[in-house]
């Protein structure tokens, strides 16, 4: 045998070639033997393709069972990596392959891939399955050379995922910066147990000296540092090409001021990405840079809906960020520096003009302070109000004008910049801890009503994206100015001079009076309203000028219904002395002039009598000890004390002199 093996061996080459030619002779047939051979090998491959996908059905079966939601953070490591061989390119049938994407996407929706991204870490072909991964995404998610990737599409009850609406998309960024997360722990722990580390590029050579190429190559043969290294490469790639991907959308899109499902979706992959890759400095720098053109494109609705979800450490990073973003616009000094984004002076260069730079920023806030009571704790605790002061001492500095000379704004422009400021602190004020730590400032409540009634601010804002927020804002505005104004005329200490400077008395009055006219508000509000009203002309001084210029400007019959409603706001219309009976109202031409020495007369009443915060004051700083409608007639029921004349004023004063030291003792806390 081995002398005729040796004797073919050593045949010419010519006879090589005769042998390989009879073999496909014409004149040689084949037997039945042969054929039936191949008829069976064909039919048993079949059978046992058919039993292979039977048995891996019924084992994706029972890992669908054992995966499922209620049961994956007790599953095995096996499970998870059985379901990761299923997932092998070119081992099994798009069938079954689609059915173990199935149950990754599920995992995936409902966030149980912990242990998902732990098991991924040690699998040979990571890559491939990220790869793949990118094929279950919604079509134009991510951009690949330029084209949009093919989508493999899942079973019918999952194909909804695959919208361009839908959150799958968020819960794979989820998935790929926990993935991010845990190989760079990995890297960093693996970093110093690595004694003599190989090269990135001998990862990629074998022993031989041939390229290894192929999936898995990036963990075949390698130490655990340098394999993690280009798989976590790989899914920063991914990540990023998402990015570049939202950049055209937020640069293209001008349907994302609105809380539409694809804008809310965008801006919470992009705040996904901000908040968890923290260790990626160029991905930080990415997103910092698209948050920075979504906040400037007025995007604030969808980026303060995501916000209402983020913890209070995360919060802090975020509003940090942006409050250093607002310095250029604090002071003049202030330059932009390698810190702040690169489209910085891009939007300086290109917005449009007689329009303040600033309103973006303050209009994002306003909307985050309204969606998140957190966030409105947050700006007060970051000291947000002394920045907006010291932006207001300035005069709204414009970086955009000192590069270009036609940037400046406009009257109607700087309207809108206190217009969206007076609505920043109204947001504020919707939080009672926040509004308790606004006012309880000596100086916010004066400084907010000079900012309201400043004669720069014309009224309603121009723009009609702030006129949507004034109109939410309307009411909390007014309980604010009530507010404010009863603690500036509640001080211990009286306004000075030089304070009422800065507080526009015939504004606040009209705007009382007003309120007093309109006779349509809550009772709080009235009843803030009609005590101011009296204090103020209890005062003396340029308030009673000005209530005696405005009285004058209605009719008896005006003035008449005007302290009738304050009378019965307050709770003192049938609870008076006889000499304070209001007069009557049938009397039609009873002279104005007399009804103003009634009104002092009553206002020094009752500014004598009750020195108590009203009830607004506890809506607003949301206090227990306030709850109580501090009225005359309230306090003297409790007490069993009768009507007041002028000749027990000062018994009922005794009487009630407990009842006001414990009242007032309860309000020291919210006191300004």
């Amino acid at each position: 045998m081995a002398s005729s093996s040796a004797q073919y061996l050593n045949l010419p080459i010519d006879d090589y070639g005769s042998i390989a030619s009879s073999s496909s002779s014409h004149s040689t047939f084949t037997g039945l033997g042969t054929t039936s051979g191949k008829f069976f090998m064909v039919v048993g491959e079949f059978i046992r393709r058919g039993i292979e996908l039977a048995v891996s059905h019924h084992r994706l079966g029972n890992l669908s069972y054992d995966l499922a939601p209620a049961n994956a953070m007790l599953a095995e490591k096996s499970l998870y990596l059985r379901l990761l061989e299923f997932t092998r390119s070119g081992m099994y049938s798009a069938a079954i392959r689609r059915k173990a994407w199935d149950i990754l996407v599920l995992l995936i929706q409902e966030e149980n891939t912990a242990n998902l991204a732990c098991h991924l870490l040690d699998w040979d072909e990571a890559d491939m399955f990220l790869l793949d991964m990118l094929r279950i995404m919604p079509a134009g998610w991510i951009n690949v050379n330029g084209n949009k990737h093919r989508t493999l599409k899942l079973r019918k009850e999952f194909r909804d995922l695959q919208h361009p609406n839908s959150t799958l998309a968020l819960h794979v960024m989820r998935f790929l910066t926990r993935l991010s997360q845990a190989l760079q722990t990995s890297i960093k722990l693996n970093e110093d147990n690595e004694g003599d580390t190989r090269s990135l590029l001998s990862s990629y050579v074998d022993a031989s000296g041939k390229m290894i190429l192929g999936p898995g190559v990036y963990l075949r043969g390698t130490s655990m540092r340098v394999a993690r290294l280009p798989l976590h490469s790989l899914v920063s790639s991914i990540i990023c090409a998402r990015l570049n991907q939202m950049s055209t959308m937020l640069s293209t899109e001008p349907s994302f001021t609105s809380l539409s499902p694809q804008s809310i979706n965008i801006h919470a992959e992009l705040l996904e990405v901000f908040r968890s890759m923290t260790h990626d400095r160029t991905l930080q720098v990415q997103t910092r840079e698209l948050i920075f053109i979504s906040l400037t494109r007025s995007y604030a609705a969808p980026l303060a809906h995501v916000l209402t979800t983020w913890s209070k450490a995360d919060l802090h990073i975020l509003i940090t960020r942006v409050m250093r973003w607002l310095r250029p616009f604090v002071q003049e000094s202030c330059s932009i520096d390698c810190k702040m984004p690169r489209a910085y002076l891009h939007y300086l260069a290109n917005h449009t003009n007689g329009e303040h730079p600033v309103i973006p920023f303050l209009y994002f806030l306003t909307r985050l302070c309204i969606a998140s009571p957190l966030a409105a704790s947050l700006c007060m605790e970051l000291d947000l109000i002394r920045l907006l002061k010291t932006m207001c001492i300035n005069n709204f500095p414009n970086p955009a004008s000192r590069m270009n000379a036609s940037k400046r704004v406009n009257k109607i422009a700087m309207s809108d910049v206190h217009s969206i400021l007076t609505m920043l602190l109204g947001a504020l004020s919707l939080n009672p801890k926040s509004c308790m730590r606004l006012l309880q400032a000596q100086d916010i409540p004066l400084w907010f009503l000079s900012l309201y009634y400043s004669p720069d601010f014309i009224g309603l804002p121009n723009s009609a994206l702030l006129q949507d927020v004034w109109m939410e804002l309307e009411k909390p505005l007014l309980k604010l100015i009530l507010v404010s104004m009863e603690l500036v005329l509640k001080r211990d200490k009286p306004i000075s001079t030089r304070e009422a400077d800065f507080l526009p008395l015939q504004e606040v009055y009209r705007d009382i009076v007003g309120v007093l006219r309109e006779n349509k508000s809550e009772p709080e509000v009235m009843y803030s309203a009609s005590d101011s009203f009296l204090r103020c002309i209890a005062i003396g001084g340029e308030f009673r000028r000005l209530m005696d210029a405005i009285m004058a400007e209605g009719s008896s019959n005006d003035t008449h219904i005007i302290i009738t409603v304050v009378l019965k706001s307050l709770g003192l219309y049938s609870f008076l002395p006889p000499t304070l009976v209001p007069p009557s109202i049938l009397e039609r031409k009873h002279p104005v002039h007399d009804l103003r020495k009634y009104i002092g007369r009553l206002a020094r009443f009752y500014s004598d009598e009750l020195k108590l915060h009203t009830s607004l004051v506890a809506e607003l700083i949301g206090s227990e000890a306030c709850n109580a409608r501090y009225m005359l007639i309230d306090i003297y029921q409790n007490s069993g004390q009768q009507c007041i004349t002028d000749d027990d004023t000062s018994s009922c004063r005794d009487a009630l002199g407990h009842t006001y030291a414990l009242q007032i003792s309860s309000v020291q806390n919210v006191t300004v």
